[in-house]
């Protein structure tokens, strides 16, 4: 006997950004566990309060001081691993990068790795 479609963790918002419509709608059709629902809730709980914008789909990652050995592996697909010939250069510009992904508030720029 067929079991009827799962119920989502809590209704869905008219109010909310398509996308994000469309990816809850399609999650809540799947079957999920108490923990899972509870996650999901919390998700969309944060997602609400900084009004869908971090994190939507046009939001990608900044590029700023991106290592070179960073381009060419996503440029690739992440199917190849880049050669790194100067492992302390790499590991600067990687940090530089990370930093520069934080948000502001969390105030690391100054932070040595």
């Amino acid at each position: 006997m067929p079991q009827p479609p799962p119920k989502p963790p809590f209704p869905l918002g008219l109010s909310w950004p398509a996308w994000f419509q469309k990816a809850y709608t399609d999650l809540s059709l799947t079957y999920l566990n108490a923990e899972q629902t509870s996650t999901i809730h919390i998700y969309v709980d944060f997602k609400k309060k900084a009004n869908f914008i971090v994190g939507s789909p046009n939001t990608r990652f900044k590029i700023d001081n991106w290592p070179p050995e960073m381009a060419f592996w996503v440029g690739c697909g992440c199917k190849s691993v880049p050669l790194i010939k100067d492992l302390p250069s790499f590991e600067v510009g990687w940090w530089k990068w990370q930093k520069g992904l934080q948000p502001k508030w969390w105030s690391i720029v100054d932070v040595e790795a």
